[in-house]
């Protein structure tokens, strides 16, 4: 039953990976906190939902956060790129 046990958390944890990268697995930050996320589209508001998504994603209530900076730039190759940082509340 141990090894079953084992070879289920390591199928999550790949799946967890997978699915939402190496912060899929990652702890939450905590009430308080501050978290940035990123962000890069071919669209301004598609990097910047992007960029939104990942930091709220990080709080415990991703519902219950407050702006602290944000910021949106075209790169070079016309591509857009948008950074976040949000308060966990």
């Amino acid at each position: 039953m141990k090894t079953f046990a084992k070879k289920a958390f390591v199928v999550t944890a790949l799946a967890g990976t997978m699915a939402f990268g190496a912060a899929g697995i990652a702890a939450a930050a905590n009430v308080g906190d501050t978290v940035t996320g990123r962000g890069n589209a071919s669209q301004e508001g598609v990097a910047y939902a992007n960029a939104l998504t990942e930091a709220r994603n990080q709080c415990p209530n991703r519902n219950d956060v407050s702006l602290v900076d944000r910021s949106t730039w075209r790169e070079s190759n016309g591509t857009w790129s948008a950074q976040i940082r949000l308060r966990c509340n």
